[in-house]
């Protein structure tokens, strides 16, 4: 699920900038930072506790605007039937299947950020 796909694929493309530019921008940063030195250096740097803090709070919000691209190109004004239930359950079961990804990383946000 790319920010953006949604807006696009309704058409929308004013949405879809709005969500597709940042995420683009956050893949060709992940790049280039990928690609800046040899791959055991990256690693020793990724796994300093500052970075590892800063990359989850940089996880949590891409997490958010992942879930409010989805919400904005699921409740679409432009389109006149409203979602109904079946839609509803998609979309939470959608964004429910994301959390695993988070939670498996077994790091505590609430802790991490309090420390």
């Amino acid at each position: 699920m790319l920010p953006g796909t949604g807006q696009a694929l309704n058409g929308r493309l004013r949405p879809a900038l709005f969500f597709g530019v940042p995420t683009a921008l956050v893949l060709l940063t992940a790049w280039f930072v990928a690609r800046s030195d040899q791959p055991t250096m990256l690693a020793a740097r990724l796994i300093a506790p500052p970075v590892l803090t800063a990359l989850l709070v940089l996880n949590i919000a891409i997490f958010a605007w992942r879930a409010v691209a989805a919400l904005q190109a699921f409740t679409d004004r432009r389109y006149p039937g409203r979602p109904g239930r079946v839609g509803v359950v998609g979309l939470v079961a959608l964004l429910a299947s994301l959390v695993p990804a988070y939670r498996a990383s077994r790091l505590d946000p609430a802790t991490v950020l309090r420390d």
